[in-house]
């Protein structure tokens, strides 16, 4: 019963035609390969990748924003160094 009371919730919280959080991760960690993204319990959206490589510790390794399209904007504005950061 817990299960669905917490599907319920995220429904009714979640606005219409938005992605859930899982499919929105997915594809911001399938858009800039080298981040971990991950939601905070005040569903708060961060970004976060490393250890940088001794040459790029004075890179950013951390990205936060309140939504995932405001986190995809900020990660779009460091994309040249994400891409460069992946394996």
């Amino acid at each position: 019963m817990r299960a669905e009371e917490n599907t319920k919730r995220d429904k009714v919280m979640r606005p219409a035609g938005t992605t859930s959080h899982a499919a929105a991760k997915a594809e911001l960690e399938r858009d800039f390969p080298g981040w971990r993204v991950l939601v905070s319990d005040r569903r708060r959206w961060w970004a976060l990748r490393g250890p940088l490589p001794f040459d790029q510790v004075n890179e950013v390794d951390v990205v936060d924003a309140d939504t995932p399209e405001a986190l995809r904007t900020r990660l779009s504005q460091l994309a040249p160094t994400a891409l460069e950061a992946a394996p």
